[in-house]
Order: structure tokens, then C-alpha cells, then sequence
């Protein structure tokens, strides 16, 4: 997946053209990190739930929960 990149320094913005003023910049450009980090997140954790490999080993240690079962199957046999 990628990203634009997004400039929103608030240092490099002319106050004189923007009707938001630094700190309210200063916190758009916040947001838009931690939108990007989460979906970052999300991407990792996509990835790896959807790894069979990965996510068998993890499984067969909790209690009553059995990798083999046929739901499993049916969830990796759908993607």
C-alpha cells in the first residue's frame, strides 16, 4: 500500500492563506500520523492473521481452541 505525502508543516504554510491557524495545523498534521500509523497497524495485522504459518502456532497454545477445526479452514479457504 502506499502513502502521499502529505507536507503539513505548519512553519512552511503563509498564515495569510490558510483560515486555520498553527496549533489548529499543528493538530491536523497529528491526526493524519496517527491515521497513517493505525493503518499501518491494521496492514501488519492483516498480513499476519491472514498467514496461515503465522497464525497456527499461536492458536494450538490457547485452551479449547484447535487449529485444525473446519471453521479454520473455511476461513483461510476464502481468501
Amino acid at each position: 500500500m502506499s502513502y502521499y505525502q502529505i507536507d503539513i508543516n505548519p512553519s512552511s504554510i503563509n498564515p495569510g492563506y490558510s483560515e486555520y491557524n498553527e496549533e489548529e495545523l499543528a493538530e491536523i498534521a497529528r491526526a493524519i500520523e496517527l491515521s497513517k500509523r493505525e493503518q499501518e497497524d491494521s496492514d501488519y495485522i492483516r498480513r499476519f492473521v491472514s498467514d496461515r504459518n503465522n497464525l497456527v502456532p499461536i492458536l494450538s497454545q490457547l485452551p479449547g481452541v484447535k487449529p485444525d477445526d473446519p471453521r479454520f479452514e473455511k476461513f483461510y479457504t476464502q481468501q
